[in-house]
């Protein structure tokens, strides 16, 4: 608790200019930036809502649906919290220096309620717990690989479009880079797995008592993206000079 207590009054901590993760920074007094911090972790839970429910209701086979959702989101969010939406792309800014630690916890928090609150709302229509499927005749090594290296091009294409003035053709251009990317197929967001793993064993999905199938979609739809953030990451470093890093950095 104490610990917990101590993480929140970090989050919310006055130290001259405090940044949103992407490039927006505000000053102000104290009071001020606490209320811009919920600000930003409900619109992270809200955003992850939409987006997650998005996915579920069209089975994760409607992919210009869930493009336009998360462009519509980041157009309407990028200026108060970034509108990440998405672990995945939290982590690679977290691992480019963009992002806090502390700040990575709360958003990557954030995203899993509203993802979890997704799976609810899902459940309480259809009457069944979402659970994304592997591809038949495709191994797990393979359809994890698929999702770390279509969740490496979607968070460079994000970090790049996050340092767009113009929001418009920022969030387009990252609308289509998920369609792109989910039209070859995959999930690309840990949070939305992991609400509806979670959602799965609070309703006892049954693929949840097959060991295999749980850990099948443990490695393949939440280790995958995140390896793909790291590698987004390390790919951004590597082809970006140090001196370009230290311009953006928060």
């Amino acid at each position: 608790m104490v610990i917990t207590k101590f993480a929140y009054l970090k989050f919310l901590s006055l130290r001259g200019v405090e940044c949103t993760g992407v490039e927006y920074c505000y000053t102000g007094d104290l009071n001020t930036k606490r209320k811009d911090a919920m600000k930003q972790l409900l619109f992270e839970a809200f955003g992850t809502f939409f987006v997650a429910l998005t996915v579920m209701v069209s089975g994760g086979e409607n992919p210009l649906a869930v493009g336009l959702m998360i462009a519509a989101l980041m157009y309407v969010g990028r200026a108060i919290s970034g509108a990440h939406l998405n672990p995945a792309i939290s982590l690679t800014l977290y691992a480019t220096g963009r992002l806090g630690l502390d700040r990575l916890g709360w958003y990557v928090v954030s995203q899993l309620v509203g993802a979890f609150i997704a799976a609810l709302f899902y459940f309480w229509i259809f009457s069944q717990a979402y659970l994304p499927g592997i591809i038949m005749n495709v191994g797990i090594e393979t359809a994890m690989i698929m999702e770390a290296l279509l969740t490496m091009v979607v968070c460079l294409v994000v970090f790049v479009n996050a340092q767009e003035r113009e929001v418009f053709h920022g969030a387009t251009m990252v609308g289509i880079a998920f369609c792109a990317t989910l039209f070859i197929g995959g999930s690309l967001n840990p949070a939305v797995a992991g609400a509806a793993l979670l959602s799965g064993a609070v309703f006892r999905h049954p693929s949840l008592f097959l060991g295999k199938e749980l850990l099948g979609h443990i490695l393949v739809y939440i280790c995958g993206p995140l390896l793909g953030a790291l590698c987004a990451a390390a790919a951004h470093r590597y082809f970006n000079k140090p001196q370009e890093q230290q311009t953006y950095r928060a």
